[in-house]
């Protein structure tokens, strides 16, 4: 999959911040020396933004030096950039760009950066390892759409300009495993012991492989059973035995004002793997232009919620999360539970058996606590 990563920077003090430590190299070597570290970290550890990217580099400079020398121009060079975790500070991503031999001839070199990565939360930031006259207003990592935007402005007034760099992603060399070809995600929640869960279809749509992991199943690949592209309903089935479901799908309309509540994974490349709680109340019983098929509820929800349980204050289950409205304030849809049960009753009535329901009179914590185990992560290639 393409991925494209992108860094806008604000240039007072030095056109060559991206150049400094330059140093000739046996361009071979140095990439397979590179992967040997990388797996000396251990794979099972390294995290989404670490890798080895073989990219297009463009620059961009249209810099003003003492007010009259001008360093205008643009360049190209093909480059391997390498982001990889720090060994000291396990949240540090160390960036270096090994670049081929160019068109003019020049031997291939390797250039230490003078920015990093740095994980702080679950949340990415670029940051300096050398401050001198830099003042860093504005930096932010975004994994979910690929991209990483930077910028930067100084107190030194001796150079003004921008300089603009633009790496585009032709291919991921390393690591070579199955997440590279994640091209989205989502969320399911299990109906039945036996390992039958409930997603959206248009999160599954166009798949090749699905996977589905939570804090206690690590991807295991799920096969699409029954599905309805209408009401954007599927059921997969993954093989493994649950003891219990403490939960049950609620047949009954709600009422506008009903409190509920979502489990969910969204953003996960930023906002991480932990299944995430937002909670409100019904909002209308149609939805999206006036749809009879879905509620309208307030909690927040973010894509990667799709396909998600509405869970009532009870814990039961009374609407599949399918949407958001772009242009509104935590407006989301849920299709009501009765289409999702009439959906299972055609294509498998076995699964709609009933459930005792073991979190009812618990807090909302305690219900989180209970409902994470069935609530699971879709990554789909």
């Amino acid at each position: 999959m393409k991925t494209f990563i992108i860094l806008t920077i604000t240039l007072f003090n030095s056109f060559l911040c991206f150049s400094q430590n330059v140093i000739e190299v046996n361009l071979t070597k140095e990439i397979e020396d590179a992967k040997n570290n990388f797996r000396i970290v251990g794979l099972n550890e390294i995290d989404e933004i670490e890798g080895i990217y073989y990219v297009n580099r463009v620059e961009e400079r249209k810099v003003l030096v003492d007010e009259y020398a001008y360093l205008n121009g643009t360049s190209t060079d093909s480059v391997y950039l390498i982001i990889k975790r720090n060994y000291i500070d396990r949240n540090r991503f160390d960036i270096t760009q090994y670049f081929e031999n160019n068109e003019n001839g020049n031997s291939s070199s390797k250039v230490i950066s003078d920015w990093y990565i740095k994980k702080e939360n679950s949340r990415y930031f670029i940051n300096y390892s050398q401050t001198s006259d830099f003042i860093n207003y504005e930096s932010k990592v975004n994994l979910y759409d690929n991209k990483i935007y930077f910028k930067r402005e100084t107190k030194a007034t001796s150079y003004q300009g921008t300089f603009i760099i633009t790496f585009t992603t032709i291919k991921k060399i390393f690591p070579t495993n199955l997440e590279e070809n994640i091209f989205k995600s989502g969320t399911g929640f299990f109906i039945s012991q036996n390992g039958y869960l409930v997603t959206n279809y248009h999160v599954i749509e166009k798949s090749t492989n699905i996977y589905v992991s939570n804090q206690n199943y690590n991807r295991i690949k799920a096969q699409v059973v029954f599905s309805d592209e209408f009401n954007d309903i599927a059921i997969l089935k993954v093989s493994i035995s649950l003891k219990t479901i403490p939960y049950n799908i609620d047949f009954t309309n709600k009422e506008i004002g009903s409190n509920v509540f979502t489990l969910g994974y969204p953003y996960i490349q930023t906002m991480g793997k932990e299944v995430k709680l937002t909670n409100g109340i019904i909002n209308s019983n149609s939805g999206y232009e006036n749809d009879i098929r879905y509620y309208q509820f307030s909690a927040e929800i973010q894509p990667g919620n799709s396909g998600g349980p509405l869970f009532d204050s009870n814990g039961n289950i009374v609407g599949l999360v399918s949407a958001k409205h772009s242009k509104a304030t935590n407006a989301g849809y849920a299709l009501k539970s009765k289409f999702l049960i009439e959906f299972i009753k055609i294509n498998n009535p076995a699964l709609l058996k009933i459930n005792n329901n073991t979190i009812k009179n618990m807090t909302l914590s305690a219900k989180y606590k209970v409902l994470q185990n069935y609530i699971v992560l879709l990554e789909i290639e």
